[in-house]
């Protein structure tokens, strides 16, 4: 084997002359795509909002993987439908008997934009470059934790080599975040400078980023090697796309209606009623893989440190109301930690705590909780009994928040809601122990996070169980890689943090989508919040009779 070393790969005339254009102008292309000014062959993509950068190894968020999609490849894919892994710039991958080696058997016709070849060492630079970065995404630190090594073998041969076996690792290499790039832009460009210029594999090229403004990519006219459900060549295709950073709900819904943008995911459900009358646009609900919208109730606090409370709860809530809240009618109630469209989810689960007003009620009796003065709101030994709930802002989470504060009053229960607007003040208040409940929702169609979540001495343990028998599973199942034993892992997994009330599960998660009439071929990737855009078309109008 030969040991990787950081060393560009050769490059040819084409690509150094592409790099020096793209310093000073831009995204380099090597052949025409067509005539991006042609109305039908464009449309315009509305982001929700505008991240701090584009360089998919860096920065992780809804919006930068959006684009990271289109513009990179990566080494395997899951499929859209069946949610199998498939080959991507791997055409074949294989587990060593021991799970310490992941041996990739790469394409041979694949090419960056810039002309640059890509094979084996292009990869292992990539991988090396994604193993160097810090960050607080959780499958990249384990990335980071896991991987020893990589070993290129020839030219499209290598090998991952690992501290300790890592189930994961194959779906890793499916997210936006392990995008392969092209090494030659990497190190010609200063970092900062990079996601200006960025150049993947990917069907669409990057052709102009200005910030606050826009993103336009345009077709990768020589793309034929992409993942099995990419057709080759469209009939009608989508030829550009202008991504442009739209915060304000007003103005999403302004330019909705005015026909400016044709395409928006992540809509927030206070557009729904405006959008479902535009002519012309309709609305598609999306099913997200991960966390369903929850509460994570801490267990470390009197009064959530009780079981029976943390039971009543849960029947106490009519999960039903807060689904189909909104407009939401497509979005199914939720039943346990993983939403059902995730991997290994325990759907026996369906039913469980479906509400009983008569057993909550039954419940804080037992605890001693009584209203004592006839006030309407309940106590224990005098104390009235009052629950604090930390808030983030998306997700509809304060809505949801509402509304499950309006039943619980409806139980003698006391609460107060708690805007927490930024992630970094979420995770102070949460290491401060200030909280009952704390509202969340996450995404990802591999459950290995629930160990995050849920496992001893792990920064996301918010609920502060502490249970051997539950962090066991979790670890285990992260090292595991026979497909029945994780389920089974899981599933009892699933079955512990549900008999002791670690979560309220309220409802599903889906991405709401607003796309013009017209537009067809939209799929998304496993966790339905990624669009894939290669099969993107515009109808063609039926000819006049």
């Amino acid at each position: 084997m030969m040991p990787f070393r950081t060393s560009l790969p050769e490059v040819g005339r084409l690509a150094a002359a592409c790099l020096l254009l793209a310093v000073s102008a831009g995204a380099c292309v090597a052949a025409d795509s067509g005539d991006s000014s042609d109305p039908a062959s464009a449309i315009v993509y509305g982001l929700t909002h505008e991240p701090a950068g584009f360089d998919p190894h860096r920065h992780r968020s809804i919006s930068s993987e959006i684009v990271a999609r289109q513009v990179y490849d990566t080494l395997l894919y899951r499929h859209p439908v069946s949610r199998e892994l498939v080959p991507g710039l791997a055409e074949s991958w294989a587990l060593s008997g021991d799970d310490l080696v992941l041996s990739l058997k790469l394409r041979e016709d694949a090419r960056f934009h810039d002309g640059t070849d890509l094979n084996a060492s292009a990869v292992a630079f990539n991988l090396e470059r994604i193993r160097a970065t810090t960050g607080s995404d959780n499958t990249l630190n384990a990335f980071r934790q896991k991987v020893s090594g990589f070993n290129v073998i020839d030219d499209y041969r290598l090998d991952i080599v690992l501290e300790e076996p890592w189930s994961p690792l194959p779906d890793a290499l499916t997210q936006p975040g392990f995008a392969i790039a092209s090494p030659t832009a990497l190190t010609s460009l200063p970092t900062a400078r990079y996601q200006f210029h960025q150049v993947g594999s990917g069907p669409f090229l990057f052709q102009e980023y200005i910030p606050g403004e826009r993103l336009v990519l345009r077709r990768n006219p020589a793309y034929v090697w992409g993942p099995t459900f990419y057709s080759a060549a469209p009939v009608n295709a989508i030829e550009t796309v202008e991504f442009r950073f739209i915060a304000e709900a007003s103005a999403r819904e302004e330019a909705l209606q005015a026909g400016v943008v044709h395409l928006a995911g992540g809509l927030h459900p206070d557009d729904l009623q405006v959008i479902d009358n535009v002519p012309d646009l309709r609305l598609e609900f999306v099913p997200v893989a991960g966390q369903p919208l929850q509460f994570v109730m801490n267990t470390g606090r009197i009064p959530t440190s009780l079981r029976g409370l943390r039971q009543a709860l849960i029947f106490g809530t009519s999960r039903s109301a807060i689904a189909n809240a909104g407009g939401l009618r497509l979005a199914p109630v939720a039943w346990g930690p993983l939403a059902e469209n995730t991997l290994y989810a325990y759907n026996a689960l369906r039913g469980l705590y479906a509400q009983d007003r008569q057993q909550a009620d039954s419940l804080l009796a037992e605890l001693g909780f009584e209203d004592a003065d006839n006030d309407g709101w309940l106590e224990l030994a005098g104390a009235p009994l009052q629950l604090e709930v930390l808030v983030p802002p998306q997700d509809a989470l304060p809505q949801v928040a509402s509304l499950v504060s309006e039943q619980w009053r409806s139980l003698g229960i006391r609460t107060r809601l708690i805007p927490v607007p930024t992630e970094s003040g979420l995770r102070e208040a949460v290491q401060r122990g200030d909280y009952h409940l704390v509202a969340i929702a996450a995404r990802g169609y591999d459950p290995a996070w629930l160990h995050d979540w849920f496992g001893i001495g792990t920064g996301l343990n918010w609920s502060g169980y502490q249970n051997e028998e539950l962090d066991s599973m979790l670890r285990n199942a992260l090292s595991v890689t026979d497909d029945r034993t994780r389920y089974s892992l899981y599933a009892r997994a699933q079955q512990i943090i549900m008999d002791q009330a670690l979560i309220l599960p309220l409802r599903e998660q889906v991405n709401i989508v607003a796309i013009a009439d017209g537009l067809d071929g939209l799929v998304w990737d496993a966790t339905g919040m990624i669009p894939l855009l290669n099969n993107l078309t515009r109808v063609s109008p039926s000819p006049e009779t």
